[in-house]
């Protein structure tokens, strides 16, 4: 999802954003026409200086979607999910907490809990291990709204945690 956020226009102009930028922004471009991803937003800062902010594409493949805009600010949670807890993982997994094959529920009990806090009838979930949820393979829906239900922390948790399996764990990687 991405919204609009005016607080990142520059207070001067950029005016060799063009010729520096020129092969990445061709890129970018080039990129939106062979359909990887129908839009992008970007800002370079260098030396604590905007040299660079520029949007490109639209929001969706449709012709009659709006287009990006530098202020454009996309999710990046599928990138965080990647980029961080993979990284922590293997910090972990280095220093030898938790194995990769652990069980989920060996780490985090409420795994193998239904949401009203009773053991989950389901018992492939005491199955799944750290490596099946890092890739994608678990059985977990793809994506879940548990943030509309949840008013807590600690209720978001236990959503999550409790949420049930929709393929067998290792049926795909999703």
């Amino acid at each position: 999802m991405a919204s609009h956020c005016t607080s990142l226009i520059p207070s001067k102009s950029l005016p060799e954003q063009e010729r520096v930028f020129a092969r990445a922004f061709a890129l970018l471009k080039q990129a939106v026409q062979e359909r990887v991803f129908p839009g992008a937003s970007l800002a370079v800062v260098h030396r604590g200086e905007l040299a660079a902010w520029r949007g490109i594409g639209r929001f969706t493949y449709a012709p009659d979607s709006p287009p990006v805009t530098p202020t454009t600010v996309f999710d990046l949670a599928s990138v965080t999910k990647a980029v961080a807890t993979t990284a922590m993982a293997m910090i972990l997994y280095e220093r030898g907490l938790p194995s990769l094959d652990q069980a989920v529920v060996d780490t985090l009990p409420e795994f193998g809990l239904a949401e009203d806090g009773s053991p989950s009838p389901d018992p492939r979930r005491r199955h799944v291990t750290i490596r099946m949820l890092l890739a994608h393979s678990s059985g977990l829906a793809d994506y879940a709204k548990f943030f509309l239900r949840a008013g807590t922390g600690s209720e978001l948790v236990r959503l999550a945690c409790s949420a049930p399996l929709a393929e067998p764990p290792m049926h795909r990687a999703c």
